[in-house]
């Protein structure tokens, strides 16, 4: 799972984050650490979950960084239940993410296995986007005078690169 997540967020500019949550309450993810890629897995079992992470170095290089216990089930995040109340791919409110409380916005897609004459859940992937890192993208492809936006569907203001200073 490290080597698929890392090749979804590597070379991909504003991507904090990949992941896939099962329903079982396991969830993997790759990210970007003080310019670092890591490997984060969970696992939510009887005693409460466990959380592991790990540097990634390659397809057969994964070094234990640290364990700890936690709380986190992915189930339970709006991602994990919107995607699949609607069974189809969404996008999330903006919020601020955990560890660096920069701003982000996560696409989720369930993901379906076929079994007999049936579908049922196999896992939601999922993509965060800094929308700091955003904002610097769009500002570097501006022209003199053009100012640009990033709104969501319902209005909310995302990215604004001439408002980076006000807004900190």
């Amino acid at each position: 799972a490290a080597a698929a997540l890392f090749d979804l967020l590597q070379g991909r500019a504003g991507v904090a984050y990949v992941s896939m949550s099962f329903p079982g309450g396991t969830f993997q993810a790759a990210f970007v650490d003080q310019g670092r890629v890591l490997f984060q897995e969970s696992r939510v079992g009887s005693q409460g979950t466990r959380l592991r992470r790990y540097d990634y170095r390659g397809h057969d290089a994964l070094t234990l960084l640290n364990e700890e216990a936690s709380l986190y089930d992915p189930r339970q995040r709006g991602f994990y239940t919107q995607a699949a109340a609607e069974r189809t791919r969404v996008w999330t409110r903006p919020y601020p993410f955990y560890g660096n409380r920069h701003t982000g916005i996560t696409r989720a897609a369930p993901i379906y296995l076929q079994e007999g004459g049936s579908r049922r859940l196999h896992c939601v992937l999922t993509v965060d986007f800094d929308v700091n890192e955003l904002s610097r993208l769009l500002r570097a492809g501006e022209l003199p005078g053009m100012r640009t936006l990033l709104f969501t569907g319902d209005g909310t203001l995302l990215a604004y690169p001439q408002g980076e200073r006000r807004i900190a």
